[in-house]
C-alpha cells in the first residue's frame, strides 16, 4: 500500500497542532508520535511516514549553514548570528562550515537561498563586467 491523500491530511493535521508561536515545538510532536503509536490503527504506519516527510522539510527549508574561508571562533559566530538576526542564543539547525576557495567574506544558505557576501563572488562579478563591455 502507498500513501494517500488522507494520510498525507492526518499528518498535516498533526505537524500543524504542533506549532507554538509559528515554531514547531519538537517535545508536541513526540507527544504526537506517542498518541499515533498507541492508536491501534492498520494505518498509523503511512501517518507516521507522511509525517516524518513532513519534518524532514521543514528542516531542510529552515537550516542554516554559514561558510567562511577559516574556522570562525564563538566570538565571531555570535557576532554573524547576530548580524543575520538570530542573536537570541539559538543554535538548532545552524551550520558553520569552512571552504578554503574564498578569499574573505561569508556564504549563508538558508534552505535553497544563497546569499554570497564574500570577495570571490565580488571579484567573479567585476571579472564578468569587464569582460562584457
Amino acid at each position: 500500500m502507498k500513501l494517500k491523500r488522507e494520510h498525507k491530511r492526518m499528518a498535516r493535521i498533526l505537524w500543524n497542532e504542533s506549532f507554538v508561536n509559528g515554531v514547531p515545538d519538537f517535545s508536541v510532536v513526540g507527544e504526537r508520535l506517542e498518541q499515533l503509536r498507541s492508536i491501534n490503527n492498520r494505518y498509523k504506519e503511512f501517518i507516521f511516514v507522511a509525517l516524518l516527510e513532513r519534518i524532514q522539510v521543514y528542516l531542510r527549508e529552515h537550516k542554516l549553514r554559514i561558510i567562511s574561508p577559516g574556522d570562525l571562533d564563538s566570538d565571531r559566530r555570535k557576532k554573524v548570528l547576530s548580524a543575520v538576526g538570530l542573536s537570541g542564543g539559538y543554535t538548532g539547525g545552524i551550520e558553520f562550515a569552512m571552504d578554503p576557495s574564498l578569499i574573505a567574506g561569508l556564504r549563508i544558505e538558508k534552505g535553497y537561498d544563497i546569499e554570497d557576501y564574500s570577495v570571490s563572488k565580488q571579484l567573479g562579478t567585476l571579472k564578468k563586467i569587464f569582460m562584457d563591455n
